[in-house]
């Protein structure tokens, strides 16, 4: 039936039989979620598989993610993830990582110019050496394959009614992705249909016998609903003290959280954050139809509201509550923090201070580099009887100190 629409179409949406982008949409609007994070989400998923199952030692992809040293917190995360998959296994993130650390190694060892000798601070010298040339590129990845499907979209609702009726009868945009839809869209029909639909199904869902599944896939997209749900761990799991600060500040702030302050603050809040309290809101809280009627007509209908304009507030408690660690790291900073904090602890110390980290995180990144490399060897099936010993773990090591430790619960 699917195809046979995309077969047909009608003549102004897409005018060839041959546009994938128009059959994906309308293949995704059959499921039981968000079409966007859906395409969006089949996009991370290929290319993860694709990474570790053919191309770990491919030249141009090693320099990329070279670049960019390796994935960023929530992606490192999905890596972990894949890694873990029977098909995947440790020898590919053992590579790649041992790569990224080599190349920090580098780095630090290489003699700095006469320039920034003179002209550039010894903190400010090495945070730039510490820091990514190039962004994550799945998160550049998805960014592209967002927006090209966005725009396919609005355009659709504008100008086919084919589209409009087949959008009517699916689940419909999450909110995240509903309001640039709306912002998108030409014609106040395919605006209104929008809202109608998203809070047509937030209405629904308090009707079915687990509403909060349902909920959470319309309030937020699939990548808020993992980070809600994969990164609120207990202080004890984060060995870094950045990570354990962050994390002990966010639980403080959800023990806080009171009905009203979601739809109050919903405009304000972060992506990441936004996801927490909508979890936690509707785990402790439970969904009541004014709170989903209002979440939704704040998020939808008052678009006009720019996050721009606003700090988040629980980032602005969570950034004080993390310098005020980090500031106390001393010489610990290379020794025991991830490389986000320790890029963050760098801004404020002194220049004893600097080369105190620069050499203990040189030497943790020489035995790090050292247990992959011997993670690596012991891969080699003439060597696969030996059993393995502190090399055994070093992979995730290796995330964990790229990404965040917090990825590692």
């Amino acid at each position: 039936m699917r195809r046979s629409n995309v077969r047909k179409g009608d003549g102004k949406w897409f005018p060839t039989p041959q546009d994938m982008i128009a059959a994906n949409l309308l293949d995704a609007m059959q499921e039981s979620s968000c079409p966007i994070c859906s395409l969006v989400q089949r996009n991370e998923d290929r290319y993860l598989f694709g990474l570790f199952w053919e191309s770990v030692n491919s030249p141009h992809v090693r320099t990329r993610l070279r670049a960019s040293l390796g994935f960023c917190e929530y992606h490192t995360h999905a890596v972990r993830l894949t890694v873990r998959q029977p098909w995947a296994g440790s020898l590919g993130a053992a590579i790649l990582y041992r790569d990224f650390v080599d190349t920090l190694l580098n780095r630090l060892r290489r003699p700095s110019t006469f320039r920034d000798r003179l002209f550039r601070k010894e903190n400010r010298r090495v945070a730039r050496l510490l820091t990514p040339t190039r962004c994550c590129p799945l998160c550049e990845s998805s960014k592209w394959t967002q927006s090209t499907y966005l725009d396919a979209l609005s355009e659709g609702l504008d100008t086919s009614p084919l589209l409009r009726n087949e959008y009517a009868s699916s689940h419909g945009l999450c909110i995240p992705h509903a309001e640039p839809a709306i912002h998108m869209a030409r014609m106040a029909e395919a605006r209104k249909l929008i809202c109608n639909v998203s809070l047509t199904r937030a209405l629904a869902a308090l009707d079915d016998s687990a509403p909060i599944p349902h909920l959470s896939n319309l309030l937020l997209d699939h990548r808020k609903i993992s980070e809600a749900g994969s990164f609120v761990h207990t202080p004890e799991k984060a060995r870094c003290p950045g990570c354990e600060a962050e994390t002990s500040a966010e639980q403080s702030i959800l023990q806080g959280v009171m009905p009203d302050y979601l739809p109050r603050t919903w405009h304000r809040l972060c992506s990441r954050h936004r996801g927490q309290m909508t979890m936690w809101t509707l785990r402790r809280f439970g969904a009541r139809q004014e709170f989903v009627h209002d979440l939704v007509q704040r998020a939808l209908l008052e678009v006009k509201d720019l996050e721009q304009e606003y700090e988040c507030p629980v980032c602005h408690q969570v950034d004080v509550a993390v310098r005020d660690v980090i500031t106390h790291g001393g010489e610990d900073i290379g020794r025991t923090m991830c490389l986000p904090h320790i890029r963050l602890a760098l801004r404020g110390v002194s220049p004893a201070q600097v080369r105190a980290c620069t050499i203990s995180l040189a030497t943790r990144l020489d035995s790090l580099s050292r247990n992959l490399s011997e993670l690596i060897r012991k891969n080699d099936y003439r060597f696969s009887g030996e059993p393995l010993g502190e090399e055994k773990d070093s992979w995730l090591r290796a995330l964990t100190f790229f990404g965040s430790e917090k990825c590692a619960g």
